[in-house]
């Protein structure tokens, strides 16, 4: 993500002077104007006027992914904008990401509007809007407790369904295949036999 951030900005800027290489080198990279005053009053430097006008947003986002297409009279700039931050483990480095922004500009066509379509579903689905670490349920579990846990849930919610309990159902609930329920059914000392009696 850092090294497009690098690219866009070679992109957009192209030679990097004195005064905008503190802006060039930050990630993420502020590209609302807001957020680029601010890094500048932060260090008590002047604001250069090389960024005025050039920054596609007004507020404080600040990107840790970029991506600019162009075409004939058209020009697209995607973003992956850093997200508000929240509880994280103790010592542990950790990107908040948020918000797909992007800015379109042209004329005579519209053909980079469908790629802002793309680049919106490529966020979601790689930030953690859909998903932040393993999905719940996904047949990986951090521990054998955990795996029984959602094992015994399925198990459940065939019973209450009055469906036949088998173990193709429940890899199914768990959204996993047969061999990873068997391996799990094993380092969890489960057997499929104890199971069907509960």
């Amino acid at each position: 993500m850092q090294r497009s951030i690098e690219v866009w900005v070679s992109q957009v800027v192209g030679k990097i002077t004195p005064a905008t290489k503190l802006w060039a080198e930050c990630y993420p990279l502020p590209v609302g104007e807001a957020a680029a005053r601010r890094l500048y009053a932060k260090r008590r430097k002047r604001y250069p006027a090389g960024l005025r006008g050039l920054l596609p947003f007004r507020g404080k986002e600040e990107a840790y992914w970029g991506l600019r297409a162009e075409e004939k009279h058209s020009v697209v700039d995607m973003f992956g904008l850093k997200g508000p931050e929240g509880w994280a483990p103790s010592g542990e480095e950790h990107l908040w990401l948020g918000d797909f922004a992007y800015s379109l500009r042209g004329r005579d066509g519209t053909s980079l509007a469908g790629l802002v379509e793309q680049g919106a579903t490529w966020w979601r689905d790689f930030s953690a809007e859909s998903v932040l670490g393993r999905p719940s349920g996904s047949g990986m579990w951090t521990s054998p407790d955990e795996f029984e846990s959602d094992l015994l849930a399925a198990v459940d919610k065939l019973r209450n369904q009055g469906d036949k309990l088998t173990q193709e159902k429940v890899a199914s609930l768990l959204h996993c295949d047969m061999r990873t329920l068997k391996r799990w059914l094993k380092q969890s000392n489960t057997s499929w036999r104890d199971i069907r009696v509960l």
